[in-house]
């Protein structure tokens, strides 16, 4: 148990810091896919462009926006957060696995691994990822 609260603590440390690095994420960024919903509507855009991509998932999330009337920036803003959650939630799955292969019960190791499996998680091409829409779906995968 005590090992879950230790997890836990340090999940909500790297979602609070990845929080606030990723602030001017979270204040209106566009894509060109943005700008498409914007000016074709969530509907037309799930139904032309996700489905015909075989985006299927974003195809769902854009329509469920459509019917419950989701302003463009809300819609943006929860998908990045999630994403973000998502990915925060890999970065703790991939230091257990490498704590799993290399037990330690040094500090500094296991922050050193906390520390490599962000960076791993959250490297440059990633980074670029969370402009997109799609920023949620694609940190599922």
């Amino acid at each position: 148990m005590k090992k879950n609260k230790k997890d836990i603590i340090i999940f909500i440390i790297i979602f609070i810091f990845t929080l606030i690095m990723f602030i001017p994420f979270l204040q209106k960024h566009y894509a060109t896919d943005s700008y498409n919903i914007l000016s074709i509507g969530y509907k037309e855009y799930a139904m032309k462009y996700s489905l015909n991509d075989g985006r299927v998932f974003m195809a769902l999330i854009g329509l469920i926006a459509y019917y419950l009337k989701i302003p463009l920036d809300i819609y943006i803003l929860t998908l990045t957060v999630l994403a973000l959650f998502t990915s925060c939630i890999c970065v703790m799955c991939l230091k257990k696995y490498i704590l799993k292969i290399k037990e330690s019960t040094n500090l500094i190791t296991e922050v050193f691994v906390v520390v490599i499996s962000y960076f791993t998680i959250f490297n440059f091409m990633y980074i670029e990822n969370m402009l997109f829409v799609e920023c949620f779906v694609m940190s599922l995968s």
